[in-house]
């Protein structure tokens, strides 16, 4: 009754769950990853399961019970997000990762490496390191405050010059990067040792962010695009981090 282009999928309950509260698709993810995680021999399989709309069991309680209380708006993409993900295969989800993981490579290296390469000379055509580069915005100078003056233009982006060029260019490469690694935090949701998977994503970004201080122009627009949607990042793992120590200690701490 599931097969064909005239399924008639109305008279068929494929989220019906057998006496181990389990569904048709908990059980196929079983299959699937005992099986080393290929779908190459059941993909009509999974085709059908997902044009049936087959759930699992978990995704089916957590469903209802959101459906009674929930009306956060972020909440609510929070847990559309979620149910994309429990919903998709073990495959589609591999592969996502492969994706995400070299969208974060590409965009990374392009943050660091901007087109044009680097100065070499200070603005005046010497290389002189008594010379120092002021801040004309209110945030670059809260900037210079806190890291220091630049004691030269060397080693600033080429492409810098041309601030809404470089502005522009160095914002969407920031969305890309910071969402992709917001991918893989979702996607590696579930791994063992999971803080120190939030701990090299926290270093990360917190790297380019540092990077892109030094590239960057002294521009107010820049600073509020990329650093405030990095630290919201930074931010999110560190609470979680934070919060999963302190369940693990007082775990340990109960147990002794």
């Amino acid at each position: 009754m599931l097969i064909g282009d005239d399924a008639i999928l109305s008279g068929v309950d494929v989220n019906r769950q057998n006496r181990n509260w389990l569904t048709p698709k908990d059980i196929l993810d079983v299959v699937i990853e005992t099986e080393g995680g290929s779908v190459s021999e059941m993909y009509k399989v999974v085709q059908i399961f997902q044009t049936a709309s087959a759930n699992n069991a978990r995704t089916g309680r957590q469903r209802l019970k959101r459906s009674h209380h929930t009306r956060n708006p972020i909440r609510m993409i929070k847990n559309h997000i979620n149910d994309e993900i429990n919903n998709s295969t073990l495959e589609q989800r591999e592969t996502l990762m492969i994706v995400a993981t070299l969208i974060a490579t590409l965009t990374f290296t392009g943050g660091l490496q901007p087109p044009g390469a680097f100065k070499s000379e200070d603005a005046n055509g010497g290389s002189n390191a008594t010379n120092t580069t002021r801040a004309t915005t209110s945030l670059g100078r809260t900037l210079d405050n806190i890291f220091g003056q630049r004691n030269s233009t060397a080693g600033q982006a080429i492409m810098a010059d041309r601030r809404v060029h470089f502005t522009l260019y160095s914002a969407f490469n920031a969305i890309g990067f910071l969402v992709s690694v917001a991918m893989i935090s979702q996607l590696t949701k579930g791994f063992p040792l999971r803080n120190w998977m939030r701990l090299c994503i926290i270093s990360a970004v917190s790297t380019y962010c540092l990077a892109i201080v030094y590239l960057a122009p002294d521009e107010d627009v820049f600073w509020v695009v990329v650093l405030a949607a990095a630290l919201l990042l930074v931010l999110r793992e560190l609470y979680f981090f934070i919060k999963s120590l302190c369940n693990g200690i007082k775990k340990a701490t109960s147990e002794t």
